[in-house]
């Protein structure tokens, strides 16, 4: 994504700013959101908050996750989709099927235990 594109997408406070403000804003932020997930508890966040901390650290996790739950209706369908019809999905890569493939691992092997 170009600069032109994350001014579309990134909040109005976020455009124009450096590549390392962004990162250090960012990297912040998603520290501060990991913290509040793991003291919330599991039954207070939504599939899109607990798809975000699965996903690859990025800017633009937040605006994934929603997106591909959007797409998928929940978090259990989008771990079992396809890896082709994921990256028919705006944004997915192969960072993030890796992610979501892992996720689905996890949750085979909790359900065999």
């Amino acid at each position: 994504m170009d600069e032109q594109e994350a001014a579309q997408v990134l909040p109005f406070h976020r455009a124009g700013m450096s590549s390392e403000a962004l990162a250090q804003m960012e990297s912040h932020r998603r520290s501060e959101f990991l913290k509040r997930l793991i003291l919330a508890g599991q039954d207070t966040a939504t599939d899109a908050e607990v798809l975000e901390a699965i996903l690859p650290a990025s800017m633009y996790a937040e605006a994934l996750a929603v997106r591909l739950i959007e797409r998928s209706g929940t978090l259990n369908q989008l771990v079992h989709a396809a890896p082709q019809n994921l990256r028919e999905i705006e944004g997915v890569d192969d960072s993030v099927i890796d992610a979501l493939m892992v996720a689905r691992q996890v949750t085979l092997r909790m359900l065999r235990s």
